[in-house]
């Protein structure tokens, strides 16, 4: 985005040249997860090794299956990915889970935002999730780093309007209301919280 002066959203992962965008603190957290289809009846993730996984090209997961996932000061650590597993790059979430909804689907696990998970799930795709969140990937407003300097009013008045709306609970509100869990804030132990048990 260099050249513009929009404020963009995204997780905040290390870009090849960290000077081209500059990002606010963040306002909320993507948890990624791992489901496996229930045909092959895996229990851990563990048992993903050597094995294929469905995942949206250019994506957090796919980063992470490959390797190259480089966070900007993560609240946890991601997890090490299950060894020699394979990543299987599609278009969109929803490739995955109409071969998971098929049948015989040509891999053995999905790397997903775990709402995406959930709601397929609740939707009947025969896939269940296994362990905890791998990664919990920050996500944030930024802004090219280069018109920071024409832009520090707008710059400002963003990062005062995400602070008010944490700061007062909406953003957490929402996050409970639409995604199921308070996105806001990673849990100590990496373990989110579902909606019925969090805090309103």
């Amino acid at each position: 985005m260099t050249g513009s002066t929009s404020p963009s959203r995204g997780s905040a992962i290390q870009a090849p040249d960290p000077s081209l965008l500059s990002f606010l603190r963040p306002y909320g957290f993507d948890p990624q997860q791992l489901a496996v289809t229930v045909e092959l009846g895996l229990t851990s993730v563990e048992e993903l090794a050597g094995q294929s996984i469905c995942t949206t090209d250019g994506d957090t997961g796919l980063a992470w299956l490959e390797g190259t996932l480089a966070l900007v000061d993560p609240t946890l650590p991601p997890a090490e990915p299950p060894k020699d597993a394979a990543a299987l790059p599609v278009a969109t979430d929803e490739d995955c889970v109409a071969q998971a909804a098929a049948g015989g689907a040509p891999f053995a696990g999905w790397l997903a935002s775990l709402p995406t998970i959930d709601g397929a799930i609740g939707d009947g795709t025969r896939v269940t999730t296994v362990g905890d969140p791998v990664v919990w990937a920050p996500v944030g407003v930024a802004f090219d780093a280069k018109a920071a300097d024409d832009d520090a009013s707008l710059i400002q008045a963003v990062d005062t309007a995400l602070t008010s709306l944490t700061d007062d609970g909406t953003l957490a509100k929402q996050s409970i209301r639409f995604l199921g869990y308070d996105l806001t804030v990673v849990p100590e132990d990496g373990v989110p919280v579902p909606a019925a048990s969090a805090a309103p």
